[in-house]
Formats: C-alpha cells, structure tokens, sequence
C-alpha cells in the first residue's frame, strides 16, 4: 500500500455487497447484505467504509443510543490488514460520533484478538466485563470493552492528532 491513498466515506447500498464479502471472510457469523441495508437507513447508525483504488478494503458501523455510541462492526479485508485502515477507520468513526455529542462509546471484542484489543486500547478502550459464549455458533468469550473518555476535549484532540497513515483521506457526507 505504500503510495496508494485510501479513503474513508459513509457506506452507500453500493458499498454492500464489498462489505458483506469482507464480513464472511472475518467473522464465522457475518452480517448479511440485508442487515447491512436496513442499518445504513437507520437514522441512529453511522457506517464508513475505507476504499483504496475504489474498492471497499474495509468497514465499521456504529450506533447512537443517547450519548452512548455501540460499535457494532467493524472489519478490515485480509490482504490489506496491519496497514493502518482500521485504525483510520476507528479515528473516523469515533470523531464523527464525538462531533454528534456522544460521550462514551462501548464494544465486543472475542477473546481470541488479541490484535483488535490493542488497537481499541490505544484509542482508550479498557475492557470492563466478559460475556462467555457470546460469539455463536463457536460460543467464544467476549470481551465487553469501554471508552468513557469521549467527553472530554483532551480526548478529542488527542485522537484528532494521532498519526494516521500517510495513505490516508477522508471524504466529508
């Protein structure tokens, strides 16, 4: 990916077919095209993707519940992992949800990624419970993880500064 910029943009019915092959190829539960439809017309559900060279590489999905935001998915396609799109993706979606004035932000992790647990540690995310048995049909553990930070502007500003790939643009709604 060295030269080559990836973007970030809200998800478009479009974009779904991209995202719900990434889905079955991260997850042994994916989230189907139909799901995907019905949230990116939810008025409370905020979905990006990431593309490089126009082709979606990647996604995450959020909803707004008051001043509390879930993130309810989010993925990076295999062959374009560890090049920081996820991490853009995740500075993306948690200024956006900030900017609508959400104040902490909640998610699932499996116990198994140990990969995505450091990504959200580094944004702030400490992890407060674990539900077992959480991720069917294989009944992994989750780990309930927390960001309760989100309200303050030495937050905001720290993450609006963390350095994101040179590769990296974001295109506005």
């Amino acid at each position: 990916m060295c030269c080559d910029v990836f973007v970030i943009v809200p998800m478009t019915p479009e974009h779904v077919a991209a995202v719900a092959r990434i889905e079955r190829e991260s997850s042994p539960s994916p989230w189907s095209e139909e799901s995907f439809l019905y949230e990116i017309e939810q008025p409370n559900s905020r979905f990006l993707v990431a593309k490089l060279r126009g082709e979606v590489v990647g996604h995450i999905g959020l909803w707004l519940i008051g001043t509390e935001a879930h993130i309810a998915t989010f993925a990076v396609d295999k062959a374009h992992r560890r090049q920081g799109i996820g991490e853009a993706l995740l500075r993306a979606s948690l200024l956006r949800a900030i900017d609508e004035g959400v104040t902490r932000v909640t998610l699932e992790v499996r116990a198994s990624n140990i990969a995505a647990q450091n990504l959200y540690r580094k944004f702030g995310f400490v992890p407060i419970a674990l539900r077992k048995g959480y991720y069917a049909p294989e009944r992994e553990d989750a780990i309930i993880m927390w960001l309760d930070q989100a309200h303050l502007p030495t937050y905001r500003e720290r993450i609006r500064q963390m350095r994101c790939p040179s590769s990296f643009s974001s295109e506005s709604r």
